[in-house]
């Protein structure tokens, strides 16, 4: 027997060269307090990284930056969760590949819980996450793993 599943809609998707120049715009529609997820180098080394973190803090955005530096373990997401001690954060934004996105959707989705990520995973999980979350901006940089697209915890 197969379990009962949905697929989650997107609420939108912009795509064109240089659209990450817009990021600040998306962004502001939520707030100006932030998680900024990457990985370790490609975008850190970037001109699109140096003129997108000018941006934000010319237009008054305060983040905080973590880096997966490869594929995310429960540990790294409650380590970057535990890290923002009850702040305020009106949104997440993973810029990157699919360890990247995937990482900061779990971030999104675990800010202000008490439990582990590790409590939510498939299979291994004993409960069942109650689906709220922080507003997400998945930005790939790589194509192919189709992370910006898939649900959510």
């Amino acid at each position: 027997m197969v379990n009962s599943f949905q697929f989650a809609r997107i609420p939108a998707i912009h795509f064109g060269g240089g659209i990450i120049a817009r990021l600040p715009a998306f962004a502001s529609q939520f707030g100006r307090r932030l998680i900024i997820v990457t990985g370790k180098g490609s975008f850190l080394n970037s001109q699109q990284a140096e003129r997108l973190f000018t941006d934000l803090k010319k237009d008054g955005f305060v983040w905080q930056h973590f880096i997966i530096p490869g594929e995310p373990s429960p540990e790294m997401i409650d380590q970057s969760v535990n890290a923002i001690n009850d702040e305020k954060i009106d949104l997440v934004i993973g810029i990157g590949g699919g360890s990247v996105l995937d990482a900061g959707k779990a971030v999104s989705a675990m800010l202000y819980k008490s439990d582990s990520v590790k409590e939510y995973l498939e299979v291994t999980g004993t409960k069942t996450h109650p689906g709220t979350k922080v507003p997400f901006i998945a930005v790939p940089t790589t194509s192919g793993t189709g992370s910006e697209a898939t649900k959510m915890l």
